[in-house]
This record gives structure tokens, sequence and C-alpha cells, in this order.
């Protein structure tokens, strides 16, 4: 049994092979706990953003457009 690894792993290329695998394997497993908390904060984020900039424009327009206008006071 271990003659069959030990001859099947004998080349680097296998050997490199295996340990990329595994790390991205690992990488993977680590990583994925991570995402849930990051994608939540996102959402959060991403709606605090869009609120932020409604309001802005909505009060940007409202003093462009809402002054009372002179030139028919004038008249």
């Amino acid at each position: 049994m271990f003659q069959k690894i030990r001859n099947k792993f004998s080349n680097a290329d296998n050997i490199i092979d295996l340990s990329v695998d595994l790390f991205l394997l690992l990488f993977d497993v680590l990583t994925t706990p991570l995402l849930i908390p990051i994608r939540i904060a996102k959402f959060y984020i991403k709606g605090l953003i869009k609120g932020f900039i409604k309001r802005f424009l909505k009060k940007t327009y409202h003093r462009i457009y809402d002054r009372p206008n002179n030139k028919q006071k004038e008249k």
C-alpha cells in the first residue's frame, strides 16, 4: 500500500498538484465562514449609502426648485 503511494507521488508534478489542491481546499474551508458576515455587512452598508445619496439628491432638488420665485413677487 505504501509502495503504491510512494510510486504515485515520486514525481514532483504530482506532489505540487496535491499540495495546491490541499491549499485551495483548506483556503476555501477557512474563508467560507468569513463570507457570511461580510455579505450581511455589505447589504446594510449598501442600504446606508443608497439612503444617503437619495436624501442628498432630494434636498438638492428641493433647494433649487422649491425656492419662492422672486420675479412673481415683483409684479
